[in-house]
This record gives structure tokens, C-alpha cells and sequence, in this order.
């Protein structure tokens, strides 16, 4: 993009993705929306605006909209990924990974924490929902040879963070709750299939990796031995 900005323009822009990116580490997502924007007016296209309004879109707290927003924030980041060569699509595919983690990340926690504070049907419900919207939403991306080609950069946001989502809701030593007849404990059950699933598509890289996966799969069988389950377990995929 030619760089027709005076120098004032200029330092303008300098003061103001500072102050975004200030308000962005901080989380106070007013802030850096306000001066997003302010860059944007500066410099239509402007890589630093554009990423930012994608971290924006994908924190907004809508409650049961969490989805749309990442889907949203995705959409906002594929052109600009797509416009960005050599080590400055390097950088901002780091970014964008980050920020990922972090949009994805808060819909598991909260769901999780409700799931641990209340134990019953609905919140076990509510986070089956969240983890297996996430799923979905990778699907999305790989629906297709061309869309697993173009978009494989997105498929990897996922792939790497499915061992964050499994032990933020599985934990070390959080108990598997028992009462076949139980209806928060037959909800649970399909917590721990989407966990199951995630764990199937989750990238190891390390030994640590390979424990959770194995935490996962073994939660949904102890469920099934400590509450006579009936269901079928999902069959594993060779690796």
C-alpha cells in the first residue's frame, strides 16, 4: 500500500496502535475497538486494525452467541492472511493464534466453571454444546479438498488447541460423577463423547499432549464402568 500519510499521519498511527494494542493486552476491548478504528480512518486496510477488530468480534460478550463470534472474527482474519507474504504473515499468523486461543478458550472455561459449580443437566448440556459447536466449526473449514487446502492455516488454530479445551474440562483429578439415574449425569455423557472426539483430532507434540489424550479417552470408559452405561463408546482411529 503506497504511503501517502504525512508525518504527523504517521506518528498519529504510531500513537494509536500503541494505545490499541495497550488496551488489547489489558482486555479492555472498548478501548481497542475505539482506536481500531481510529487507525482504520488513518489507513484504510491497515493489517494492525483489521487483526484487532477480529480479536474484538471474538470476545464481545453475547451469551450463546460465543459461536458467531469466532466465526466471525475468522472471517475478518482470512483476508488478511491471505493478503500477507514471508515473515510479516509469519508474525501475524502468530497473532491471530494467539487470539485465537484466547476467543476459543474463554466459551470452555465459563462452561466448565458452571458445569463444576452446579452439576446439573443444563450446564452439562450447555458445555457438550459449546465443545461440539467448536467441532462443527473446524468442519466448516475442512469440508472439502479446496477448503482444507485453502483454509489449513484455520484448521491448525484448532488442532492445536483442542488439548487446552480437554484439560480445562477434564482437569488432573476432577472426580466422574456416578447415578445412572441421574439426569445431569446422563447429560455428562455426551461432555465426555465431544471430548472423546476433540481428542481423536487433537495435535500431539509432546508427551504432556499425549497424557491428556489418553486422560480423555479413558474418562469416557471409567464413565461407562462407574455408571453401566449403555451407549456405544466411539471407536478410535489408528494413528
Amino acid at each position: 500500500m503506497p504511503n501517502s500519510m504525512s508525518e504527523a499521519e504517521q506518528e498519529l498511527l504510531s500513537l494509536y496502535t500503541q494505545k490499541a494494542y495497550e488496551a488489547y493486552q489489558s482486555g479492555n476491548m472498548k478501548q481497542t475497538e475505539h482506536y481500531a478504528a481510529k487507525i482504520a480512518r488513518l489507513q484504510p486496510g491497515n493489517g494492525h486494525s483489521v487483526f484487532l477488530r477480529g480479536a474484538v468480534t471474538g470476545r464481545v460478550a453475547r451469551p450463546g452467541k460465543e459461536m458467531q463470534n469466532i466465526k466471525a472474527a475468522i472471517q475478518i482474519w482470512i483476508p488478511l492472511v491471505e493478503s500477507l507474504e514471508g515473515e510479516t504473515l509469519e508474525l501475524m499468523k502468530a497473532a491471530v493464534d494467539e487470539a485465537f486461543s484466547v476467543i476459543t478458550f474463554i466459551p470452555v472455561e465459563l462452561s466448565a466453571r458452571k458445569w463444576d459449580a452446579y452439576l446439573n443437566k443444563q450446564t452439562a448440556e450447555e458445555l457438550a454444546e459449546v465443545l461440539n459447536s467448536l467441532m462443527e466449526l473446524d468442519d466448516f473449514y475442512s469440508a472439502s479438498a479446496d477448503t482444507r487446502t485453502a483454509y489449513s492455516w484455520i484448521h491448525s488454530l484448532f488442532r492445536k488447541n483442542y488439548v487446552f479445551w480437554i484439560d480445562e474440562v477434564l482437569g488432573i483429578n476432577k472426580p466422574i460423577p456416578v447415578g445412572p439415574d441421574s439426569a445431569a449425569v446422563k447429560a455428562y455423557y455426551s461432555v465426555l463423547s465431544a471430548i472423546h472426539k476433540m481428542a481423536e483430532r487433537m495435535e500431539i507434540k509432546c508427551e504432556a499432549d499425549t497424557v491428556i489424550r489418553d486422560r480423555a479417552f479413558k474418562a469416557l470408559e471409567r464413565y461407562k464402568k462407574l455408571n453401566g452405561a449403555s451407549q456405544e463408546l466411539p471407536a478410535r482411529q489408528k494413528e
